[in-house]
């Protein structure tokens, strides 16, 4: 516990020393005045009145012991405050840490689930029920139109990264009208549109300032470096056109390959079990000829037979009809597995022509401007819930299931940022680094929410967890897929080619004019 306490800081041991101090001065005092001398009865010549020492005494060693300590005290003074104001910016420093490390385990209690070691049913919101027990995104039902489907959850692991946090946020005292704030905005009012509901007092949760800049502080705790989040995104356009089964395709991706590699894998161990369930209901039915539509047919009777049984089975009838259970139940799933593999296979040449900056834009843009991006999932036939019906135009926003941002297509970045010959590419592609700032004009007319991310920051004063969450190529691919290509793209047929690069199609104009001479 010394220990402990030595490497959290110093000051820790000055309390101690101040405690020993205290404690043996209350007992001086406490032995002086309780002492059975003062109890005495004896009678005493007043200080006042008792002779002192003479010149001969003073002027003696006592003298020099009594100067000893005073030199030696000062001595303790001259050395201690000096130390003492050397070491104050570490002493601050590490106060703050002392302060930072308790606000991210007072998140991490409100930020766990039942599965977490810092769980405590009292206290903990289970934000890790959604975005995972390490903030790395997961899924959160909900129901869009009545129906219930599987909403992908965002990582928190990247959030202070693209969204700015200024550090006055965490002091309600000290935020200005300017301070940006969008993490505690965030998850104070929650996302209109989306699963994701409001935790702040102010914004009809149940929880204080307090709490938010704890779970805010837990946030930062947890975030990658930007080197990580560019390594892990370059990782995922490779994961996109893997053929491997065994890789797992990243979230707000679709990766044709692995779900049709992934696809054919389970519709083989289904073609294995059935194998088995035929050889062992041919054995109790004595047919070991009988074809599959056979013994559908005699299954299907038998357990028709089996359901409208007064008693429970016994014997030989029990042994057919668990049989026949087992038989058609295997014969189902190679008929779903196989709707599974047929639809993979078709997802895949649909897929055929896609580019990097389309896959870019699906992975980090395309959950808030394409209607259904967040509850889509490539591996489900269409007709079923979260299947490819769901999904809307690429970019083209509104509708359900995401599509909160604004409309992409038919030109509308061209207007809201600029043909190519005014410079709109390059103006484009600063928003879409840095953002929108509450307020804050952009491009022609344009008045930013904060809602709109950073993906390619850079870190500030007031703002030091921000970070580049793209490569600057990445980002240009995005803006190039939206301005040339997202029109053309469809998810209902293979997509024409249009290969992303990371430059605008013409360079702006200038009225610059280089004379000669």
């Amino acid at each position: 516990m010394i220990a402990a306490i030595w490497k959290n800081d110093l000051r820790h041991w000055l309390i101690w020393i101040n405690f020993v101090a205290f404690g043996g001065l209350i007992v001086y005092v406490l032995r002086s005045v309780l002492s059975p001398r003062r109890t005495s009865h004896e009678e005493k010549t007043p200080a006042n009145l008792t002779p002192f020492l003479d010149d001969a005494v003073l002027e003696s060693r006592r003298l020099e012991r009594v100067q000893g300590w005073a030199l030696i005290f000062a001595a303790i003074f001259a050395i201690a405050l000096p130390i003492y104001w050397l070491r104050e910016p570490t002493r601050q420093h590490q106060s703050v840490h002392y302060f930072d490390k308790n606000a991210v385990g007072r998140g991490a209690v409100l930020f766990a689930n039942s599965a977490s070691p810092e769980y405590n049913a009292a206290v903990s919101l289970q934000c890790a029920n959604c975005h995972g027990q390490k903030g790395v995104g997961g899924l959160a039902p909900t129901t869009i139109n009545g129906v219930k489907v599987s909403w992908k959850v965002p990582p928190l692991n990247t959030e202070a990264l693209r969204f700015q946090e200024d550090t006055d946020c965490l002091n309600q005292s000290r935020r200005q009208p300017n301070t940006i704030c969008d993490l505690t905005d965030i998850i104070t009012y929650g996302r209109p549109g989306t699963p994701m509901q409001p935790w702040g007092v102010v914004g009809g949760g149940p929880k204080n300032d307090q709490s938010i800049a704890d779970l805010v502080t837990y946030i930062e705790s947890i975030q990658i470096t930007k080197e990580d989040s560019q390594a892990a995104v370059t990782k995922a356009l490779t994961l996109a056109r893997s053929n491997n089964g065994s890789d797992s395709c990243p979230e707000f991706m679709t990766c044709p390959g692995i779900e049709v590699a992934s696809a054919k894998k389970t519709l083989a161990a289904a073609k294995s079990d059935l194998d088995t369930k035929r050889k062992a209901i041919q054995k109790a039915l004595n047919a070991p000829t009988a074809t599959d539509a056979e013994l559908t047919t005699q299954c299907t009777s038998i357990q028709k037979k089996a359901d409208a049984a007064v008693t429970p089975l016994t014997g030989r009838a029990l042994t057919d009809a668990v049989a026949c259970g087992d038989y058609l139940s295997a014969t189902t799933t190679v008929k779903t597995d196989q709707k599974a593999v047929d639809w993979s296979t078709e997802w895949q040449r649909r897929r055929a022509n896609v580019s990097d900056g389309q896959l870019l834009f699906e992975m980090n843009c395309a959950r808030c401007h394409t209607e259904g991006w967040s509850v889509f999932d490539p591996a489900v036939p269409p007709g079923a819930l979260n299947s490819v019906d769901i999904l809307g135009l690429s970019g083209g926003g509104g509708g359900n299931g995401g599509g909160i941002g604004f409309n992409l297509r038919d030109g509308d970045v061209m207007r809201r940022f600029g043909t190519d010959a005014a410079g709109g590419f390059q103006a484009q592609v600063d928003f879409v680094s840095n953002g929108s700032a509450p307020f804050k004009p952009y491009g022609n007319l344009g008045l930013g929410s904060g809602k709109m991310p950073g993906f390619g920051q850079v870190a500030t004063i007031p703002a030091p967890n921000l970070g580049a969450m793209l490569t600057k190529n990445q980002i240009a691919e995005i803006v190039y897929y939206e301005r040339y290509c997202m029109d053309s793209t469809t998810y209902t047929a293979v997509t024409p080619v249009c290969a992303t690069k990371t430059t605008s199609k013409s360079l702006p104009t200038t009225t610059t004019t280089v004379k000669k001479g």
